[in-house]
């Protein structure tokens, strides 16, 4: 390897690969942070809206937390992976 001309530009772009891949896998590992945080939060929601229609309600209201319920249900489960 020593007699390699180009050695010096390939171990260049091989530690500015290894810079750029650490930088790389720290936005993945902060962006799953925030899908995490978007589905617990989706979760909560739905909990939430599926606690409050269990009450005597009217049709309208009940028909609104249906509505929530089932978007925060789907956005969750995208989220999750699953659907």
């Amino acid at each position: 390897m020593s007699n390699c001309p180009n050695c010096p530009a390939l171990q260049a772009e091989v530690s500015r690969l290894q810079v750029e891949n650490a930088l790389l896998l720290n936005e993945v590992q902060r962006l799953r942070k925030i899908l995490t945080a978007l589905a617990q939060s989706c979760y909560s929601i739905a909990q939430d809206a599926a606690a409050k229609m269990q009450k005597h309600m009217p049709r309208a209201e009940w028909a609104f937390l249906k509505g929530k319920y089932e978007v925060a249900s789907s956005v969750y489960n995208t989220l999750r992976g699953e659907g």
